[in-house]
């Protein structure tokens, strides 16, 4: 029981985490329009949308990562505290 609160309350804390990040790509987005007709800028703008969403990924790995060592330390404690 405390494992699935333990996940809801880090799957929380990513979400929020995450979610100004993905708010910026769809604001560049919708700031940025897909260009037509030059293929030079559209090269460009398909390496910035890449760069962007590159960008989100690795936060996406590396907040995943810190709320699974986070979850294993709370499990660790746990069972420090119900051996002794």
């Amino acid at each position: 029981m405390d494992k699935e609160k333990d996940m809801a309350l880090i799957n929380a804390v990513v979400e929020a985490v995450l979610a100004p990040e993905f708010t910026k790509i769809r604001r560049w987005l919708a700031q940025h329009p897909e260009p037509v007709g030059d293929h030079l800028k559209w090269q460009v703008w398909v390496g910035h949308r890449r760069q962007a969403i590159g960008r989100y990924e690795d936060k996406v790995t590396n907040t995943t990562a810190i709320a699974i060592q986070s979850v294993n330390q709370l499990e660790k404690q746990r069972s420090i505290k119900k051996d002794k």
